[in-house]
């Protein structure tokens, strides 16, 4: 049996989050999105967004908080402070990278 390696190249930046994977057996694959989540309160209001086609964002679910991640988050402003590095909001664009990537937006 063949073994299929997956290979991943993540760089959460403070300006951008860049994704690059590939396999042995396809094409790379890329996506650069600003290094931005935005909170989404309710996800109802995402999903009748993403239904009808109106966004170029896509959700994720940290610690229990939503947050939108894509090229439009970068509306929204970035928020640092000296722990950043330490809190659960550095890993949403990161997780949003992915999954644009791989889904994107709905």
């Amino acid at each position: 049996m063949a073994v299929i390696r997956f290979n991943l190249g993540l760089d959460v930046g403070y300006g951008n989050t860049k994704g690059v994977w590939s396999t042995d057996a396809g094409p790379e694959h890329n996506v650069i999105i600003p290094s931005v989540a935005h909170e989404i309160r309710d996800p109802k209001d995402y999903h009748a967004l993403a239904s009808a086609g109106q966004t170029d964002e896509v959700l994720v679910r940290v610690d229990g908080r939503h947050d939108v991640v894509g090229p439009s988050t970068a509306v929204y402003g970035r928020t640092l402070h000296d722990d950043y590095i330490h809190t659960p909001a550095v890993s949403r664009p990161g997780r949003g990278s992915l999954v644009h990537g791989v889904q994107g937006p709905r």
